[in-house]
């Protein structure tokens, strides 16, 4: 998978958490549903939606939504620390800079399935 991934110049990332919202600061949690009280850590193996239930938020989780409440409240700041975000995210950065500086290749076009 990486040599297709690398022959294409893309990129991957096999997430360091459980799920990608394990991601998102507590803080920011506690922001967008209005919470008083500090909510406690949300380590990278949690279920999230366990986690928010244990935090008081009894909701039906669905991720989109939970990304369009949750956006206003996150930055490079507030993410910082956030487990291997801030390497990853300087690492596909840092390639899509070179795409920039490197000619471009055309693949080959691909066969159709039937």
């Amino acid at each position: 998978m990486d040599s297709q991934i690398e022959a294409t110049r893309g990129i991957s990332w096999v997430l360091e958490s459980k799920e990608v919202e394990n991601y998102v600061p507590p803080e920011c949690i506690q922001k967008a549903y209005e919470i008083s009280g500090e909510l406690p850590p949300l380590h990278k193996h949690l279920v999230f939606s366990n986690y928010l239930k244990k935090a008081g938020i009894h909701v039906a989780f669905d991720k989109v939504k939970f990304a369009r409440k949750i956006e206003h409240f996150l930055s490079a700041e507030s993410l910082a620390s956030r487990f291997d975000l801030p390497k990853k995210m300087q690492e596909i950065c840092d390639e899509i800079v070179s795409w920039r500086s490197k000619p471009e290749t055309v693949s080959p076009p691909r066969e159709k399935r039937e």
